[in-house]
């Protein structure tokens, strides 16, 4: 499991963000790596949420993204 540590995101007043990961540089624990064809990696969202005016964390639905052909 990797994480994007220095790609923290503001909803704002939408209450939605929007990331586009940098596919060369995927990261993992020992390391970023590139996509490769027929990779599958999976993301979730960890974000921080206002409940009854008490700061909360939660995470997203996870998705899977299994590549084809990379540009």
């Amino acid at each position: 499991m990797g994480r994007f540590a220095g790609d923290v995101l503001d909803s704002g007043p939408s209450g939605q963000v929007s990331f586009t990961p940098d596919l060369s540089a995927l990261p993992t624990p020992s390391g970023s790596v590139a996509a490769a064809p027929g990779d599958t990696v999976c993301f979730q969202f960890w974000y921080r949420d206002m409940v009854a005016g008490q700061t909360t964390s939660n995470f997203s639905g996870a998705r899977c993204v299994t590549f084809r052909d990379l540009p």
